[in-house]
């Protein structure tokens, strides 16, 4: 549904109508949304739709359409890199299901916010919880869809074990799952299918070939992650999706020595996720790579584009040791 396809909606029950089907259509406006990177109009759909399903079945109510709506708002959390706030609704959701579902039970509903919390843990440096959580959720949705089932589900947590992999430098066990995940989606979407899951493999696998010292080959996925990328989104859309593959390249071109195409991609990067999360944001990611950008500016002794919010940043010490695995 549009968003004006929800306002005619709105004019012909109320303004004020509370109706499931209605709040399942701001959720699906909203995803929309958080798809194209537009976070903000996300979360106001998100809150919304929570809202209304609070108004719906009560506010202290236990149903699954609140579970998921608390899911959905751990998204925008996530993606903005407010993981603490993620991890909390992600854990009111995982608590939330339990309960419907049974505590012990095997349900792909329990599966997905564990899921999302071993993410959260692995984008904090918890990474043995994160492992742990990952697990449980890939064990839950085999038993779910099968174990040899080609689902959606286990390719995603294949994907995201193997990110946890590459962070504790198990590289040969990151590599293998990166791989079987690769090659389930093509099974799933098609071998030549341009889709996001496709080209979030190619571009975690760059990311193990450069850590392996092989960049011309994380080169040549990155490449194809980031032309598939643009085909979906648009090439001159800002989306994160397309701004991180162009950091991932500039860093392979910084190991390289080609600062000129370093300092055009780390631009190019920094200018879409200011776009998505703010020009003033002191988002994770941002941070980063105007550190990245330091480092060559120096390197060229360029000292103009070291504004005094850059130099702030330098001045700040790093996060932790993030890579830019992108889920």
């Amino acid at each position: 549904m549009s968003e004006e396809s929800l306002n005619i909606y709105r004019k012909v029950c109320g303004a004020k109508s509370k109706d499931s089907g209605f709040a399942l259509s701001l959720c699906s406006l909203a995803n929309v949304y958080r798809e194209q990177g537009k976070l903000d109009e996300a979360l106001k759909m998100y809150e919304e739709c929570l809202e209304m399903r609070r108004t719906i079945h009560g506010p202290d109510k236990i149903h699954p359409d609140i579970a998921q709506s608390l899911d959905d708002l751990g998204y925008v959390h996530y993606d903005r890199g407010n993981y603490d706030q993620a991890a909390e609704l992600y854990g009111k959701s995982l608590t939330m299901y339990q309960t419907v579902c049974g505590a012990k039970s095997k349900h792909s509903d329990i599966a997905l916010p564990l899921w999302n919390l071993g993410n959260v843990y692995r984008e904090q440096g918890e990474l043995e919880k994160a492992l742990e959580l990952h697990e449980q959720s890939l064990e839950m949705r085999r038993i779910v869809h099968g174990h040899d089932s080609a689902h959606p589900e286990i390719p995603h947590s294949l994907h995201d074990l193997a990110h946890v992999h590459y962070e504790l430098e198990n590289y040969s066990e990151a590599e293998r799952l990166y791989k079987q995940s690769l090659e389930m989606r093509r099974n799933v979407y098609g071998a030549k299918s341009t889709h996001s899951d496709i080209a979030s493999s190619l571009c975690n696998l760059a990311n193990l070939y450069r850590k392996q010292g092989n960049l011309d080959k994380a080169l040549e996925s990155h490449d194809r992650s980031l032309k598939m990328r643009q085909e979906i989104h648009g090439k001159g859309k800002p989306h994160p999706d397309i701004a991180l593959s162009l950091w991932s390249i500039g860093l392979i071109f910084l190991e390289q020595k080609k600062l000129d195409q370093t300092v055009k991609s780390l631009e190019q990067s920094v200018e879409i996720l200011r776009h998505v999360h703010g020009q003033t944001s002191a988002h994770a990611y941002i941070t980063d790579i105007l550190l990245n950008l330091a480092e060559v500016y120096e390197a060229l002794g360029i000292r103009e584009p070291l504004t005094k919010q850059t130099k702030q940043v330098v001045e700040r010490p790093p996060v932790n040791n993030r890579t830019n695995t992108i889920t």
